[in-house]
């Protein structure tokens, strides 16, 4: 699975037309047929007309582009720091609204989804989840969601940043790279991190680390957190160099996986794996230095349990560092 980030701003009734159009160019590059390409359609307008009409603030719809066991999707991240919604299960209900409209929205935009999910709280704005799949049923990575959120800082053509999930019968393997600065060389370098990822044999994350860290020497380098999330043994591997933060949550408490000093490409004088038990309740989250450290999920009652695209939705809203590219991957259940 990889992909980028589409983000549309939204700050009035004239920029639905634009996710739109978005949306269709999205549809058409990963392949999704005429019906799910319209269904997305409607999705994408209802999300953006929601947050112009209700958020009375700027919002912004992110879309990205999904492929699981060769299916294709595509995915809604409507997000605002509006005034959030009181009543949540009313507002999911046909017929509500506190704008005058025919209140159909969520009704509307959960009938046309594969997935949809909806988190919000008073005073911190609202967030909502929707996926179109080209199959009857949404597929998953080993009965796990991946969220991803990958976006250039503002103002840069090329996103320095880089992630690729990969999967196969007994595990789950995890790249994400912030390549040194920002801009085109960057991205170079965080490009080549994931294509040497992808293409290297099935071998230890020290090893795998070690490959890359010899193959980024002729790029600036980059920041790289490597892991294997292996639901058979029940334990997560974790390797990382350089500043990428990688957290595990569980039903007890919140672990922060360590990453060791360095810039794989010029230096990084120690690779050392990690184990840490993985269970089905398990959440990983794992980000560049383009969101603060600072976040903290006790903060979003109820986000734990609602689908991974959300967890990182709300991590981008409240701690985005609009000074640097950010990444944000969240891996986990898979929300029914």
């Amino acid at each position: 699975m990889k992909s980028g980030t589409v983000l549309v701003a939204i700050g009035d009734l004239t920029a639905v037309g634009e996710a739109r159009r978005a949306m269709a160019a999205l549809a058409l590059a990963v392949g999704l047929s005429g019906a799910r390409a319209s269904d997305a359609a409607i999705v994408v307008t209802e999300a953006a007309s929601n947050i112009a009409r209700h958020a009375g603030v700027v919002g912004e719809v992110l879309l990205r582009p999904l492929l699981v066991d060769d299916v294709p999707g595509v995915e809604v991240l409507a997000i605002d720091r509006g005034r959030g919604i009181t009543n949540l299960p009313a507002a999911r209900r046909d017929g509500f609204s506190t704008a005058g409209s025919q209140g159909e929205g969520f009704g509307a935009m959960a009938r046309q989804s594969s997935e949809f999910d909806v988190y919000s709280a008073e005073g911190q704005g609202t967030l909502v989840m929707a996926r179109v799949w080209d199959s009857p049923s949404p597929p998953t990575t080993r009965g796990l969601s991946v969220g991803v959120i990958c976006l250039a800082k503002p103002g840069e053509s090329a996103c320095g940043d880089n992630w690729c999930v990969v999967s196969d019968q007994d595990r789950i393997g995890v790249i994400v790279a912030d390549g040194l600065g920002h801009g085109i060389q960057a991205a170079d370098a965080s490009r080549r991190a994931v294509e040497l990822f992808r293409q290297a044999p099935r071998q230890p994350l020290t090893a795998q680390m070690a490959m890359l860290h010899d193959g980024l020497r002729a790029t600036r380098g980059a920041a790289v957190a490597l892991a294997e999330i292996r639901p058979q043994r029940s334990e997560l591997a974790y390797v990382g160099v350089g500043n990428i933060n990688a957290t595990i949550f569980d039903a007890i408490r919140r672990r922060t996986l360590v990453s060791h000093n360095g810039t794989v490409g010029a230096e990084a004088r120690r690779i050392q794996e990690f184990i840490v038990p993985w269970t089905d309740q398990t959440l990983l989250v794992a980000h560049s230095d383009g969101l603060s450290t600072s976040w903290d999920l006790a903060r979003y009652p109820g986000l734990r349990t609602r689908h991974v695209s959300l967890v990182g939705a709300a991590l981008y809203r409240d701690h985005r560092r609009l000074q640097d590219d950010a990444t944000i991957v969240t891996i986990g259940k898979a929300v029914a």
